[in-house]
């Protein structure tokens, strides 16, 4: 059974670049551009995995993780971040953070790197 993947960016392209390329390495995929409405949403959804930008409007990546986990604490919680952003990598990992994954980031790794990670 493919992985199912929700992947949260408020950039409408990073969204689209992401989801579509999912789709295309066969993972089962959900997006959204605002954190607050995929956090109304998850309860409805099964899935594996979270992609989720590190820094949006209105609601951190950080934020997210931990509204994310407390009420669901199985999925896989990858960030994704600009190179040169600060991250607080224990903070991350102590909210239940799997993976942080730079921006710009191969496309085809990502996949590769879900799978390796998630399965």
């Amino acid at each position: 059974m493919p992985l199912h993947i929700v992947v949260v960016d408020d950039e409408p392209e990073i969204v689209s670049l992401v989801s579509e390329t999912l789709e295309m390495d066969d993972f089962i995929v959900t997006s959204f551009t605002c954190p607050m409405q995929a956090l109304n949403s998850l309860g409805d959804l099964e899935f594996n995995v979270i992609i989720s930008d590190a820094h949006m409007p209105g609601m951190t990546g950080m934020e997210f993780l931990a509204k994310t986990k407390e009420s669901i604490e199985r999925p896989f919680f990858f960030f994704l971040c600009t190179g040169d952003m600060s991250i607080d990598t224990e903070k991350f990992e102590s909210l239940g953070g799997t993976k942080i994954i730079s921006k710009p980031f191969s496309i085809i790794e990502l996949g590769e790197t879900i799978r390796s990670t998630c399965l």
